[in-house]
């Protein structure tokens, strides 16, 4: 996957100079548009050490979050401080594998 500038993509079309492009254009634009320094991150809901919480347990502390991660676990000295929310991540994050996990 390659994250490319959306505005400099769009503005390098809406300055060609024919009104109506052909696809083919349009992808050679696409592929010739400058990347942009990202990152791609693994949400705690999609990591291999994310333990999601029981529904008991979520309904018992329905403020608490999401799950634990099992990499902080081994980190910290306190349970309380692994809980993450599904939609966190850090840059330890693996993602978890289709069939395997």
């Amino acid at each position: 996957m390659r994250l490319i500038d959306c505005h400099k993509a769009k503005r390098a079309i809406y300055q060609h100079k024919t009104q109506r492009l052909q696809k083919e254009t349009v992808l050679k634009i696409l592929d010739s548009a400058p990347t942009i320094d990202a990152v791609e991150v693994v949400r705690c809901k999609d990591c291999r050490k994310f333990a999601p919480y029981s529904e008991k347990f979520k309904n018992e502390y329905p403020d608490s979050e999401d799950g634990a991660c099992m990499m902080l676990t081994m980190c910290v000295y306190e349970w309380q401080d692994a809980g993450r929310y599904n939609d966190d991540y850090c840059s330890r994050g693996e993602r978890k594998e289709a069939n395997n996990d």
